[in-house]
């Protein structure tokens, strides 16, 4: 399951992240759960795979993402510049 994450930095302290979450066809996964490692901060996917957290930059994040149905994945991110990951989402072969 191909999942992207990028981070969109702003010019004042804080940056956005944000990415979309598709299965291997390329459909959107609507409702996958992300949240940010040690923090309060979560968001889920919206009807096309969208997702957006406002987090501070000049920092590391580590996000986790989850969907019923498939392995859950856990992406690092630096806020220090633009960061476009690329990762396959694969089914949970186990349910």
């Amino acid at each position: 399951m191909p999942w992207i994450c990028h981070a969109a930095l702003f010019q004042d302290n804080s940056s956005v992240i944000k990415g979309k979450i598709t299965d291997t066809n390329g459909s959107p996964l609507a409702g996958a759960g992300i949240t940010v490692e040690s923090t309060l901060l979560g968001s889920h996917s919206d009807q096309e795979g969208n997702f957006s957290l406002s987090v501070r930059k000049g920092r590391i994040y580590v996000l986790h993402f989850s969907f019923i149905g498939y392995e859950s994945k856990i992406c690092q991110v630096s806020l220090s510049r633009d960061t476009v990951l690329n990762s396959p989402f694969n089914k949970n072969n186990h349910d």
